[in-house]
């Protein structure tokens, strides 16, 4: 039984894992108190951590299956529950919509997971490609909308954007397209990426209301723009390899 001791299993992968869990659970209290920003910035640092976890644990050579069940639990927490409880309390769906979408993401965000696990142990490598839409995604999505719905005003517009977008990304989840792995991104997309990051981290600190909106406006749309490139990238190979 020594060997199934949590002080066994952990690893420094798994103590970022375990950042990732602490990220997107201060992202449901915030979500839940009425705080929808920091809910948003919270998946944000839970994406960022789960980026990580994976670095750590070939860096360190301690991969295992406990961590890698830990990775997908901090997974479902951060980037579908958080979002999908998110997407309900900043109304960026109007109930009752709301709420059989929150289920949807959640659902197939389980189910994504539940494979990706089973996936890896027959053998699977994710960096070569995601089958299905990756969840944290999703979590980024999410987050970047709100900002977007909030910087420029909810409309109907909006609502029925919202709910396209994150409804095909849920169903996109469980599909069987390879989309392209985020492990080695090009500098440029790094770049791009981290300094957006930056910016909805830490815009809630600029004074003029004007210029925060402008900046966090474009640094979502960068980072959204950056995840459709790979999604485009991954349907439009699932088309041509058909032909």
């Amino acid at each position: 039984m020594e060997r199934w001791k949590i002080s066994e299993l952990i690893t420094p992968a798994c103590v970022v894992s375990l950042t990732n869990v602490v990220f997107g659970a201060f992202s449901l209290l915030a979500s839940i108190a009425g705080f929808p920003g920091a809910a948003a910035r919270f998946i944000i640092l839970s994406f960022i951590a789960d980026s990580l976890d994976g670095f750590v644990a070939r860096r360190t050579g301690k991969e295992s299956e406990f961590g890698m069940n830990l990775d997908s639990l901090a997974d479902l927490v951060s980037f579908t529950v958080a979002p999908a409880v998110l997407v309900v309390t900043a109304g960026l769906v109007p109930a009752p919509m709301c709420y059989l979408l929150a289920v949807l993401m959640v659902c197939c965000g389980a189910l994504r997971l539940a494979r990706f696990n089973a996936m890896c142990v027959d053998g699977y490598d994710p960096g070569e490609y995601y089958l299905g839409l990756p969840v944290p995604w999703v979590g980024m999505i999410a987050s970047c909308l709100y900002f977007l719905t909030v910087d420029l005003g909810p409309s109907y517009l909006w609502y029925v954007l919202n709910t396209m977008i994150l409804g095909i990304s849920a169903l996109l989840m469980i599909s069987s397209i390879k989309f392209p792995s985020l492990k080695r991104p090009h500098p440029a997309i790094l770049a791009a990426g981290g300094l957006s990051f930056l910016v909805l981290l830490f815009s809630f600190l600029i004074p003029p209301d004007e210029i925060k909106r402008e900046l966090e406006v474009v640094a979502s749309v960068t980072i959204t723009a950056l995840l459709s490139w790979y999604m485009v990238r991954g349907v439009s190979g699932c088309f041509r390899g058909r032909r």
